[in-house]
């Protein structure tokens, strides 16, 4: 079972995880609770670490009859509510890691938001096997 929390201003980041490497691939992907404590609207703009100098913003679309993954300026987190990254919906997604992420590993990630807001965090690396609390 996998449960962190991190706090940051008005911010709470929840249950946050990035992927374990497939071997032959070059891209891994994190997932994370955001929960917006403040009375107004936040954007997550980017995601920095020094795992990748390639991190993008993604959401799963549903176009011409298939799913799509494609990048996004930001995700919006509204005031007093949350949202959720998570498989087939809005993620983070890590190109070309500069070493292969294995399950016990950690990985720091830095998030920007729009409001000046910076929330640090030391995720830790899961297999698709683990189970996640979410």
């Amino acid at each position: 079972m996998v449960s962190f929390q991190v706090s940051a201003d008005h911010l709470t980041v929840k249950h946050y995880y990035v992927k374990e490497s497939i071997p032959g691939t070059a891209v891994t992907s994190a997932y994370m609770l955001i929960n917006n404590h403040g009375d107004d609207d936040v954007k997550l703009l980017k995601v920095t670490s020094t795992l990748s100098e390639r991190i993008e913003l993604h959401q799963h679309v549903f176009a011409d009859q298939m799913m799509k993954m494609q990048q996004v300026q930001s995700i919006s987190v509204p005031a007093k509510g949350s949202v959720k990254l998570q498989p087939h919906g809005f993620h983070i997604m890590i190109f070309k890691p500069n070493q292969l992420v294995k399950q016990g590993q950690y990985v720091d990630l830095r998030l920007y938001f729009d409001d000046g807001v910076t929330v640090n965090l030391d995720v830790p690396v899961i297999s698709s096997k683990t189970k996640k609390t979410h």
